[in-house]
């Protein structure tokens, strides 16, 4: 194969492969929105008064655990 041709099919690999690459970003971009968007709307539906640190919060301390120790995680005795 001559030059030309050859510099002709390699760039017209190039240009497929690149369409290709294009159009599954621009398809996995298009999914994403359209979870964010059913994300969004199922956030929006949550009552307004909870908070996220509402879901992560410890339950009060009831006195029949340990204490809670100030300082983490304290190595056991012995």
């Amino acid at each position: 194969m001559t030059f030309p041709k050859l510099f002709i099919v390699t760039t017209a690999i190039i240009l497929l492969i690149f369409s290709a690459v294009a159009t599954a970003m621009l398809q996995d971009a298009k999914l994403n929105l359209n979870l964010g968007r059913r994300v969004l709307s199922v956030a929006n539906q949550r009552p307004h008064h909870q908070h996220d640190s509402d879901l992560y919060r410890a339950p009060p301390y009831d006195g029949t655990q340990d204490p809670p120790s100030p300082g983490g995680f304290v190595p056991p005795a012995g």
